[in-house]
């Protein structure tokens, strides 16, 4: 199991990053757009300790975090947000499209589902015991593509992890307005093992994964739900939601979770260790140039 401290500051560097660049965008430093993961660093936190050499992590518009806490450098994520040449894609990715190793995400929902079925096929075929891992949200459970993943990862017996980080709302749309039945139950009917988890807790969350990913990488697909809240708008500005709604998710903010069971001296440390790193990945990508390719 990993260290509380560790996934604290894996934590408290996500939630960092991702104020950081909601402030970005106020001073006129980011254009287009970002999607903020703010409140669901927990789980990126605790699934990254149990990825191996070899696996594949696929996102979506919204893992930032994984791109962290996977080990990423933040200063070529800062510079590749900020469309500079020296970014981890080159500028030319943005927020949504990353490539780093194991580590790929789209923009395009459930488009990943099926790509990561069919590296599972391809591990498996190879004799290796790597895995897949795809995320999802509540609002890709509409896409044909996830549940044709779904039965031909069953059919095969693929090494393949579907994890649903379920924020309850997709862009603006309560879930209660656009799913019908439980998310858990949607991968039952193929035969796949499922489970859901409703937590914040960082800790509690490791424990959970670190069986699954065993049970996955023995060749079997699991489907897991992650209950969790986004603190933040869907991009910049776009959050209909009441605010009173929002301060009520302080209770379950997996920073304050974390900080609550550790020696303060040690996670003020870790507090600032991680504003020096980011302040100086950001000012270091500021000075970056930008891709002369792209502007021309």
């Amino acid at each position: 199991m990993p260290e509380a401290l560790e996934l604290y500051r894996h934590v408290r560097l996500i939630r960092s990053f991702e104020e950081s660049l909601l402030s970005l965008f106020r001073a006129g430093l980011l254009h287009g757009t970002v999607h903020t993961c703010l409140g669901q660093e927990a789980t990126p936190a605790a699934l990254a300790p149990w990825i191996e050499k070899g696996d594949v992590v696929l996102g979506s518009h919204r893992s930032h975090g994984y791109f962290l806490a996977l080990g990423h450098d933040p200063y070529r994520l800062y510079a590749e947000i900020m469309g500079r040449a020296t970014g981890v894609c080159g500028g030319r990715g943005g927020s949504q499209h990353l490539y780093a190793g194991n580590f790929m995400t789209s923009g395009v929902q459930g488009s990943f589902v099926p790509v990561a079925t069919g590296m599972a096929l391809a591990a498996k075929l190879a004799g290796e015991r790597s895995v897949s891992v795809v995320l999802l949200g509540d609002g890709t459970m509409g896409e044909g593509a996830v549940y044709e993943s779904l039965n031909f990862a069953a059919l095969h017996d693929l090494p393949v992890l579907f994890l649903v980080e379920n924020n309850h709302i997709a862009q603006t749309t309560p879930i209660e307005w656009a799913v019908a039945g439980k998310l858990v139950d949607r991968a039952k009917a193929f035969g796949i093992a499922s489970g859901e988890i409703e937590s914040t807790d960082a800790v509690a969350l490791a424990s959970y994964f670190e069986p699954v990913m065993a049970r996955v990488r023995a060749g079997k697909p699991e489907f897991h739900v992650v209950h969790c809240e986004r603190f933040g708008p869907h991009s910049r500005r776009d959050d209909p939601r009441d605010p009173e709604v929002l301060r009520s998710f302080e209770r379950i903010d997996p920073v304050t979770i974390l900080r609550a069971r550790l020696p303060a001296a040690e996670t003020e440390r870790i507090d600032r260790d991680v504003e020096t790193e980011l302040a100086a990945g950001r000012a270091r990508a500021e000075k970056d140039p930008v891709d002369e390719a792209e502007v021309a």
